[in-house]
């Protein structure tokens, strides 16, 4: 395992358990092959952060 191969799976840990076991073989191989790692970085905290606000908007409507 790549040093830059560490570093994403740890910033994946910002996902869900659940999330990370079916997805992070995939997600870290797309990041390790994607040349801009800031583009890459932001783009998996920003869809961390979407996938959040969408949950709690789910669980805030659940409890109206």
């Amino acid at each position: 395992m790549t040093v830059l191969e560490t570093r994403y799976r740890r910033l994946l840990r910002i996902y869900p358990a659940g999330h990370r076991a079916d997805y992070e073989e995939e997600m870290v191989a797309v990041l390790v092959l994607t040349p801009l790692a800031v583009f890459a970085i932001g783009v998996v905290v920003l869809t961390a952060v979407e996938s959040f606000a969408a949950r709690s908007a789910g669980h805030l409507r659940a409890h109206e």
